[in-house]
């Protein structure tokens, strides 16, 4: 009796160590799983795509702007005030000012200037003569509806912004994709820098 029951002992013994080896086993490789999984959240946060990074590393604080739209019946402008970024650079400003307007809805009592869709390429400036020259869309001159009167509300538009806003600027040259138009859409010339102290 005795001779048999000591394999039994020795069995039942070797299955709880086999046991708390397999706990312990089982404890180590959930342990390396959660220092492994938070690892990777860490690694995964969401990284800012490259202009916004540019975005975040340029912001200085926060400009209040005005931006001008024109009066239903066009017999006066219409203003709305806006926050933008305060850039290290005059250039990334204007640009960022010029987008809030292409971007705005008109409020109560204005109209759009701005066809929709028009957005800034980029925005030159020469420091020393305070001349600027503004790319825009060809959306711009396709997008118009052409006439008189609305040409002249999409240049008052435009250049009230820009000279309201950027009071060191003394002219602006408009480009569309790039090259010079004549008119936006047939009726007021855009070939000729506009000087901005008339427009204020």
């Amino acid at each position: 009796m005795s001779t048999s029951g000591r394999p039994r002992r020795q069995a039942g013994k070797g299955f709880w160590v086999t046991l708390a080896v397999l706990v312990a086993a089982l404890g180590a490789a959930a342990a390396f799983m959660g220092w492994y999984l938070s690892r990777g959240d860490v690694e995964q946060l969401p990284v800012l795509a490259g202009a916004d990074t540019d975005t975040v590393r340029d912001w200085t604080g926060s400009r209040g702007v005005v931006i001008y739209h024109v009066a239903r019946d066009g017999s006066d402008s219409v203003t709305e005030e806006l926050a933008v970024p305060t850039r290290d650079r005059i250039e990334d400003e204007i640009f960022d000012v010029l987008t809030a307007l292409c971007d705005a809805m008109p409020p109560s009592g204005a109209v759009r200037t701005i066809p929709e869709g028009t957005a800034v390429r980029s925005v030159f400036l020469n420091r020393e003569t305070g001349h600027v020259v503004l790319d825009l869309t060809a959306d711009l001159v396709t997008g118009h509806p052409g006439g008189t009167a609305s040409e002249l509300a999409t240049l008052r538009s435009l250049l009230r912004t820009l000279a309201f806003n950027f009071p060191e600027l003394r002219t602006c040259s408009l480009l569309i994709d790039g090259s010079q138009t004549t008119t936006l859409a047939g009726h007021v010339r855009t070939d000729a820098p506009f000087v901005l102290g008339r427009w204020r």
